[in-house]
């Protein structure tokens, strides 16, 4: 999106599933559904909750497009993409509840590494704060996925928030 001369980003179709949240018999299915129905360029996960869904992706066909972001480096640069683009103005916040609530939730702390995105009080969930930054981190990373072909002509970044 395009606001002013400058690149805005929106999250577009988001879903939020609520804890406890079953990866075979809720997860799997939706994403099947995404990814059969949308140009998807590449699907970023943690690898502690998505290992078996992760190696079904692989056998449906989709492996390829599954990158594996790590709760060390590439998070916090993550956090710092998204804290980026929120001091910037690039980043509008979604009007969804779900999410916003997750964003309320977390706050940002600056380390010597960078910025890291941690739960202000542990009973709540962060989940889509930490699938947005990782999204967004994708979406703009030098290693061009909104240049991705399949990406070219509707440059909205998606993303399926995954606890």
């Amino acid at each position: 999106m395009d606001i002013e001369g400058k690149n805005h980003f929106v999250l577009w179709g988001c879903a939020v599933f609520e804890p406890p949240v079953n990866m075979i018999t809720q997860i799997q299915p939706y994403l099947l559904r995404v990814l059969k129905n949308n140009r998807i360029v590449s699907l970023g996960y943690d690898y502690y909750q998505f290992a078996t869904t992760h190696q079904w992706l692989i056998e449906e066909g989709y492996g390829s497009i599954c990158q594996e972001i790590p709760q060390t480096g590439p998070m916090i640069k993550a956090a710092n993409t998204l804290h980026a683009h929120c001091w910037d103005g690039t980043f509008l916040m979604p009007k969804d509840g779900k999410v916003r609530n997750h964003f309320i939730s977390c706050r940002a702390t600056n380390t010597e590494r960078g910025w890291r995105i941690i739960k202000q009080k542990q009973s709540k969930v962060i989940d889509a704060a930490i699938a947005t930054a990782m999204a967004l981190m994708m979406a703009t990373d030098e290693e061009g996925h909104i240049q991705h072909p399949s990406a070219m002509d509707n440059q909205t970044m998606s993303a399926v928030l995954l606890p």
